[in-house]
């Protein structure tokens, strides 16, 4: 069961039925309207057979599992499954939801364009929270789902009135016990997507992966990569994979015996000529000439008592 509000839960307002008095000043589109709960969806999941795939919502989600388990999908990777729990995304965190094998899940899901400024506050250093939920929470998570479906068909000024008051009692399970809560800070958030990215570009970079494609394929706009980059490691992607790809490239050329238009191909080069510029740039000598240096040292070690 699902509900997707794509106009605001408050009934609108004509602007003559608004008193100059009341200080609410009205739209020019002659429409008054408030927004706050935006989806609203229950049930059973079965996310092994068919996850949510990492992407960036708009939205403050809350969502919670009732019964089985399931996995919150990061750019650093997936999170263990967590059972009988209560999660909450900040709206410009990237996440998706998966599960282990064969689980089905039982699922209560809230979206809201808005939180209260206090609960709001508290995400200032993290992405996420979750934490455990007892029986009675349960209860208490099923109830409000109910009183929520109810409050659909009680349109106005009531309705936007109780979905204030269903974001705070969600705020409220999520911080009755703090010290129980998973935090995933901002930037244990930012080195996670670094190292996801760095470990995306090791394994394609024969590929010639570049920052665009594996911002997509984190769930992330290129521009949004570029500054975790600058914050975490203090350069930019691009920077990054080419120091990953330098350092390969010295590995290859001073301990295997593959021929440079192979590591070339291995590094991500268009050609040998390509290799033998950069590798010049980044270490101050040819790709030959480091073998040289290296097989050279490596005789002198085997000569020694």
């Amino acid at each position: 069961m699902a509900y997707l509000f794509m106009v605001p839960l408050c009934a609108p307002i004509q602007n003559d039925a608004v008193p100059e008095h009341t200080g609410i000043y009205p739209y020019r589109s002659s429409w008054l309207t408030v927004a706050m709960l935006t989806y609203l969806s229950s049930g059973s999941r079965r996310y092994d057979q068919l996850p949510v795939p990492l992407h960036i919502r708009r939205v403050w989600e809350f969502q919670a599992v009732l019964k089985g388990s399931i996995s919150p999908v990061l750019p650093g990777g997936e999170e263990p499954p967590a059972e009988r729990s209560l999660f909450c995304f900040r709206p410009d965190a990237p996440h998706g939801w998966s599960a282990p094998a064969e689980q089905r899940s039982q699922i209560v899901v809230f979206h809201f364009s808005s939180v209260a400024p206090e609960f709001a506050r508290t995400f200032a250093d993290r992405t996420s929270l979750c934490v455990s939920l007892e029986a009675n929470d349960v209860t208490t998570l099923r109830e409000l789902f109910r009183d929520a479906v109810a409050d659909i068909s009680r349109p106005g000024l009531p309705s936007v009135l109780h979905s204030r008051i269903l974001a705070d009692r969600l705020a409220l399970l999520m911080t009755k016990e703090l010290a129980d809560a998973t935090f995933a800070t901002a930037e244990h958030y930012g080195r996670s997507v670094v190292d996801r990215a760095e470990s995306l570009y090791r394994a394609e970079m024969h590929l010639g992966i570049d920052a665009n494609q594996i911002a997509e394929r984190l769930g992330l706009s290129t521009s949004h990569l570029r500054r975790l980059f600058h914050k975490v490691a203090g350069r930019s992607p691009r920077e990054s994979f080419s120091e990953l790809r330098m350092e390969r490239a010295l590995e290859l050329c001073t301990s295997t015996g593959r021929t440079m238009l192979e590591i070339a191909m291995d590094c991500g080069f268009a050609d040998q000529s390509s290799l033998t510029r950069a590798f010049r740039h980044r270490w101050g000598q040819s790709p030959l000439r480091a073998r040289g240096i290296a097989a050279q040292a490596t005789r002198i070690d085997r000569s020694r008592p």
